[in-house]
């Protein structure tokens, strides 16, 4: 898929993620796998714990252990075009399960801080600066997809429903957002 291609591309060559990023973690990967499941109990408990507040459907609290199927991929250095084409599809699941970017979000920096914490523990300072730097880069990359994929897939089951063409969307969208802009402007100049 061309759409897939250009935003990894973009990321990476903004970032600088390419081969060495995934060696660091794939040469500690046993380490690595080893932290899956604690990493998931976290994120599971944080979810359940915002549950309590929140009528999320049984969908949606299962999503924590979902949400990590990736990892073995990247801590094991199985990252290229189908995985970047799999990640970028995750947002048709969301999509259709109503979970919105926020949370998907929420989730990754959980995911995040649990690896950061682990990785203090388990390396001497510099070892571990490189892994979280790594892991960081290469999550913030899947994140950017998920929702790059959530939106344009988004858009695109509209289209595909409408039966309106993404140059008539995309003009709308354009056309629409510089008057939404505009009110904003105006309404930030009289709450000034």
């Amino acid at each position: 898929m061309k759409e897939v291609k250009e935003v990894t591309n973009t990321f990476l060559q903004i970032c600088g993620l390419n081969e060495e990023t995934y060696k660091t973690l794939k040469d500690k990967s046993e380490v690595l796998l080893s932290w899956k499941r604690e990493i998931a109990e976290t994120l599971s408990q944080k979810i359940a714990s915002y549950l309590k507040s929140d009528k999320l459907s049984e969908e949606k609290r299962e999503l924590g252990e979902e949400f990590l199927d990736w990892y073995d991929d990247v801590v094991c250095g199985n990252v290229n075009d189908a995985f970047w084409e799999k990640v970028w599809h995750i947002g048709l699941s969301y999509i259709e399960k109503g979970v919105k970017n926020t949370y998907m979000m929420a989730m990754m920096n959980i995911v995040q801080s649990k690896f950061i914490e682990k990785s203090l523990e388990n390396f001497e300072p510099s070892e571990a600066k490189k892994m979280i730097l790594a892991f960081n880069t290469i999550t913030d990359a899947i994140t950017t997809m998920i929702i790059e994929g959530y939106i344009s897939l988004y858009i695109e089951a509209v289209e595909r429903m409408s039966g309106i063409k993404k140059e008539v969307v995309d003009r709308m969208a354009t056309l629409e957002s510089k008057k939404m802009l505009k009110e904003y402007e105006d309404n930030s100049l009289q709450n000034s």
